[in-house]
């Protein structure tokens, strides 16, 4: 049986601001509390070695698992984020962490290396203070992102960018009363690229604010050129995400296109995570009090997901709550869900808010729905996102059964 080591590339989290605010000598303290800390977490043969500024690297021999060495960077970032007193004060230092595993990754010491700190580099795009394993699927990935990286500053001038629509359903008497605006991206190379793969990379680039306007200006109007041809009036849904709502302006803008587009503000629906609430509320609150005295429409999406404070909500001037995906999946099947599902709705009912349910699939889950009390739903049942042409073919369909 072949015999396994890890290499771990350890780097400390925004260190350089410690340096700066601080000093070189509480820099200096910190590597070396660091540097103790460390050692204390390794088993009898295992090895720290400080490569030079904040990086340090750990060699794992005799690895029985992958998972030893996921454990053991859990004990390393446990220990580094533990408070720290550097000249009589308390800090907080946090770790990201790379790892690769011989033989997989490398058979030569500067190839584990270098795959442990592409992992590493993983970990802080990962959001920091986490590990990482390296994999050759890891490294696809990498590849992936970088051409994706390259592509996205120009993607929306080349017209890669397009807009798909998702119809929602009144379920009180089975005809469309909206549709959601769901970006999608070909790129050049790599074809048809999904949002849950560039959306956080257009997020860490900064560009969010920039392809947000977008989408607002294209669904506006999208949905003005089906009013002008004399199709019934629906409510467009656009999401919002956090980093829009940091801009300052979201208000501004969201108004001004409306304005341009001549699409009346009580079509559009505006749609935000609790998430996004939840850390942001007092930005958040500001934007929608302007939005809603507008006569645009909020909604909160992925509802149930987080412990949102229901006081803040009941604030806030929000049009209706969007059931999180998660508690639709098991509709019909198990009780639990059926009864948290009930909650939901006569929560939204008692807020005075809407209920709307998405990824919904199959009739019994329609069933169940309707008898809770549910307003709007949409999902694969009624149909998947569609181009703006296939999605004019459903205005005049029955496109819910109400037998």
């Amino acid at each position: 049986q072949c015999i396994k080591l890890a290499v771990m590339f350890l780097d400390l989290d925004l260190f350089k601001g410690i340096n700066d605010t601080l000093g070189h000598d509480a820099g200096d303290a910190v590597l070396v509390e660091t540097a103790k800390r460390l050692q204390g977490c390794l088993r009898e043969g295992d090895t720290v070695a400080r490569l030079g500024g904040d990086e340090f690297v750990i060699l794992m021999p005799e690895l029985k698992e992958d998972a030893d060495a996921a454990r053991l960077a859990s004990r390393l970032i446990a220990a580094v984020k533990a408070p720290l007193q550097v000249g009589g004060r308390e800090m907080y230092i946090t770790t990201s962490v790379g790892i690769a595993v011989f033989p997989e990754d490398g058979n030569e010491a500067e190839a584990l290396l270098k795959c442990a700190d592409t992992a590493m580099y993983q970990a802080k795009q990962s959001g920091r203070n986490t590990y990482q394993l390296h994999s050759l699927a890891l490294n696809t990935l990498s590849a992936r992102r970088l051409s994706m990286e390259q592509h996205l500053r120009t993607a929306i001038e080349q017209g890669e960018m397009e807009l798909a629509y998702q119809v929602k359903v009144d379920l009180n008497n089975g005809a469309m009363c909206g549709a959601e605006a769901l970006i999608r991206w070909t790129h050049p190379e790599l074809g048809v690229v999904q949002p849950v793969d560039f959306i956080p990379l257009v997020e860490r680039m900064g560009l969010m604010p920039t392809l947000g306007e977008w989408v607002l200006r294209t669904a506006c109007r999208q949905n003005r050129r089906w009013m002008d041809q004399g199709l019934p009036h629906i409510r467009m849904a656009v999401n919002l995400s956090a980093k829009q709502f940091l801009k300052g302006n979201l208000a501004d803008t969201i108004i001004s296109i409306l304005a341009e587009s001549g699409m009346p503000p009580e079509l559009l629906e505006v749609e935000l995570t609790e998430a996004t609430i939840i850390s942001h509320p007092q930005e958040v609150g500001r934007v929608l009090e302007r939005l809603s005295a507008a006569g645009v429409r909020i909604v909160i999406d992925d509802f149930g997901t987080r412990q949102s404070s229901l006081k803040a909500l009941s604030q806030m001037p929000i049009d209706a709550l969007k059931i999180d995906h998660s508690f639709i999946d098991g509709l019909g099947q198990a009780f639990e869900e059926r009864e948290i599902i009930s909650a939901i709705i006569r929560l939204a009912h008692a807020l005075g808010m809407r209920a709307v349910a998405e990824s919904v699939e199959h009739m019994y889950q329609v069933e169940v729905l309707r008898a809770a009390g549910c307003d709007e739903i949409q999902g694969y049942l009624i149909s998947r996102a569609v181009s703006p042409a296939d999605l004019e073919t459903l205005f005049h369909r029955e496109l819910l059964p109400m037998g």
